[in-house]
């Protein structure tokens, strides 16, 4: 059984509680569960096979590429504190890529919403589906793909070293860089099955879903620009459009409010 690495940034262990321990509880028995926190007294603390290592107030980027360089692993397996895994996630994902022998440079999966989530969630997810790749967020069809966020990312850590890793100070996006540098840099491609499951929390209607929609229509249009292989495509363009859109359509309120 490979060895392989989780990644979990977060801003403190309370925030990665939950993911830590379902990772621990999973099928798979070969692994070691990075967390990366901003602060715990300046020293890595290590139990079993979890690690906590902080990293200081740095961008997630940032904090993945210090939980690379910390891992023991031959995989490396990204997922977010508000995320948790599937028993079976790595033990689908690994013997994936033990089949395809290296052809691949990765696989990903689903962030399905977790069952018990709240109304205002469950709206948000619904919101989610009306997208076009909403396979991210349901069980759909394999496909391969360019382009995958870290919440659910399963990478060979040496294609991850041999492009250098994130190696960026965006906000949001670091995801989309660095799989371009092993898609289309090393002709790698990642592989999406919807076996290799994750749930991941999602945003509640409104303010907090529209803020995060704003912050990744931010950062998709610039890589709109700096990116297209990857990028230059309708569907990443449609979180700056709904912005735009939005903010257009409170200055007509406004307009008429005070007319």
């Amino acid at each position: 059984m490979i060895r392989t690495s989780v990644i979990i940034p977060c801003r403190n262990l309370e925030e990665a509680d939950r993911c830590a321990e379902k990772c621990l509880n999973m099928t798979y028995d070969n692994l070691e569960v990075i967390v990366l926190p901003d602060r715990l007294d300046n020293f890595i603390w290590w139990e079993n096979n979890l690690k906590t290592v902080p990293t200081g107030k740095v961008l997630p980027s940032h904090k993945r590429d210090i939980g690379v360089d910390n891992a023991t692993g031959d995989i490396i397996a990204f997922i977010d504190a508000d995320a948790y895994p599937e028993k079976n996630w790595l033990t689908r994902a690994v013997q994936i890529l033990v089949e395809q022998g290296h052809r691949l440079g990765g696989v990903c999966g689903p962030g399905i919403i977790p069952p018990g989530s709240k109304f205002k969630e469950f709206a948000a997810d619904e919101v989610l589906k009306m997208f076009p790749y909403n396979y991210r967020v349901t069980g759909q069809f394999e496909r391969l793909v360019d382009d995958y966020p870290t919440f659910n990312l399963i990478l060979w850590k040496k294609y991850i070293d041999r492009v250098g890793g994130f190696n960026c100070d965006y906000l949001t996006g670091e995801d989309t860089l660095l799989c371009k540098k092993i898609t289309h840099g090393l002709k790698k491609p990642i592989l999406y099955t919807p076996s290799v499951i994750v749930y991941h929390d999602r945003r509640p209607l409104f303010w907090p879903f529209l803020k995060q929609i704003a912050t990744y229509g931010k950062h998709r249009g610039y890589f709109f620009k700096m990116y297209p292989e990857t990028s230059r495509k309708l569907v990443y363009a449609l979180p700056s459009i709904g912005v735009i859109c939005l903010l257009s359509l409170l200055a007509y309120w406004a307009w008429c409010w005070l007319s």
